[in-house]
């Protein structure tokens, strides 16, 4: 269970991701996008869309599409997709066997 988020921990300009948790979610809640807050007025935070561009190396956030209304409780501070990813690399490697042959995943 993460914490909920205090009235200090968001900051205009933040990039974050909406997750839904409560019953009135906005769609965009089920996509989970990164985006960006553009303003905060407790305990709602107005964000947009901030897609990664290619090759500017994550220096330039650009805002896509039209801002939506969110409850601070729908935001995650943290990429949900993250840990999922780390796992499946760790997932993947094997240790080598007695005999010196690599033992390879199933699926």
């Amino acid at each position: 269970m993460t914490p909920k988020i205090a009235p200090g921990d968001l900051q205009v300009g933040m990039h974050v991701w909406p997750t839904a948790r409560t019953l009135l979610a906005q769609p965009i809640c089920y996509q989970q996008p990164r985006c960006s807050i553009t303003a905060l007025r407790w305990p709602y935070a107005d964000v947009r869309r901030a897609p990664r561009q290619p090759d500017t190396n994550g220096v330039r956030y650009p805002h896509v599409g039209p801002s939506h209304r969110i409850h601070v409780d729908n935001l995650l501070r943290r990429d949900p997709h993250l840990r999922r990813a780390a796992s499946r690399i760790r997932r993947r490697t094997r240790t080598m066997s007695a005999g010196g042959y690599e033992q390879l995943p199933l699926f």
